[in-house]
């Protein structure tokens, strides 16, 4: 099998990775440690910040896939970013721990219940 990498080495950059994240993965981690506890924002609202902080335009792809390599997601909240229509994606724990988060937060969670991945 040439070309192929072991599932060891994968986890050895996934780890070194982590622990040297890019100058846009900082900028947008840091952006989420500003969200306030109890409240939630958009994909998009961080792309926003992140281009304002960075002076480059960004995209809330490019966001959700910084956000998806946050090695630590309890303690950098990445459960409180939601989509601009309120739907519960991409998160780690899987959307039904991203909705009890945001319920034990206190998030009123109505506009995200009328959402298969947050009912009641």
């Amino acid at each position: 099998m040439s070309g192929s990498v072991s599932p060891s080495v994968l986890k050895r950059r996934m780890r070194d990775e982590a622990s040297r994240p890019s100058a846009f993965r900082k900028a947008v981690w840091d952006i989420l440690c500003d969200i306030p506890y109890g409240h939630s924002t958009t994909y998009g609202e961080i792309a926003r910040k992140t281009a304002a902080r960075t002076g480059k335009r960004t995209s809330a792809r490019a966001v959700g896939g910084a956000i998806g390599h946050n090695p630590i997601s309890i303690i950098i909240p990445c459960h409180r970013v939601v989509g601009v229509d309120g739907s519960l994606t991409g998160y780690a724990g899987g959307v039904s721990a991203k909705c009890a988060l945001l319920a034990l937060e206190g998030v009123d969670t109505a506009a995200f219940a009328r959402r298969p991945s947050c009912g009641p």
